[in-house]
């Protein structure tokens, strides 16, 4: 394999990195608009990675790509990010800060999730 086609392969597997992670942040701020969502997408792996940094930079919900392939209505995205919500009980919609005074810290300042 040359060096020049590696480079471009690399290339193109960071650019399908790329596009899945903003479709689905996309996504997550249609259906829950100003929550601080971090998308990571690794396609070698196969997996999706989420944060939601206002909650968590520690605690997030893994996806696999081969759940999301034929799931162009990202059902799958929508129901995950409103079930991690939730697990910090957090109602699915838009962010609200004052939901935030409500949450349980555990002794480092973190929030607690059930």
């Amino acid at each position: 394999m040359s060096k020049r086609y590696k480079k471009n392969m690399l290339a193109e597997i960071e650019a399908a990195n790329q596009k899945i992670a903003k479709d689905i942040a996309e996504t997550l701020n249609v259906h829950y608009p100003n929550h601080a969502w971090a998308v990571n997408a690794d396609v070698k792996q196969g997996i999706v990675v989420i944060y939601n940094n206002r909650l968590s930079g520690e605690m997030g919900f893994l996806l696999h790509m081969a759940d999301l392939i034929n799931d162009h209505a990202m059902k799958l995205v929508i129901k995950s990010g409103g079930e991690f919500l939730e697990r910090y009980n957090i109602a699915r919609g838009e962010f609200k800060e004052r939901d935030l005074f409500s949450l349980k810290k555990d002794f480092k300042g973190d929030f607690l999730h059930e």
